[in-house]
């Protein structure tokens, strides 16, 4: 069963499977009440990313989240998402095709954008 989280526009977009914890039938990236760490979101985004899938709207990053010098070679969104752990770091993280961060949440220690590129 696939992830029943719906962007703003009532649209499924998440193709990832349910998490067997999640009452809300979504899965770990969306379900805002479940506790993720950080291998588990890298895990998660790097499938995707192999999928050819850069969709994270929505998303909720509940712990620190390191994308250091991670390169992502397609446009990117980030839109709609909580990045809630103590640190998110995009450090020299490299967006060839862009990225949208609209209307997402930074609530950690730290963020770092430092040497990041935005193609």
């Amino acid at each position: 069963m696939k992830c029943s989280y719906q962007n703003i526009q009532d649209q499924p977009i998440c193709s990832l499977p349910v998490d067997s914890n999640s009452r809300l039938n979504f899965c770990l990236l969306h379900d805002p009440d479940l506790q993720k760490t950080e291998a588990e979101l890298l895990k998660l985004i790097k499938f995707k990313i192999s999928q050819n899938d850069y969709n994270f709207e929505g998303s909720f990053f509940s712990s620190s989240l390191n994308l250091r010098e991670m390169v992502f070679f397609e446009f990117v969104n980030f839109e709609n998402c909580q990045f809630l752990g103590g640190e998110t770091n995009f450090y020299r993280a490299q967006f060839k095709k862009g990225v949208l961060f609209n209307q997402s949440i930074f609530k950690g220690r730290k963020l770092n954008f430092s040497k990041a590129n935005f193609g």
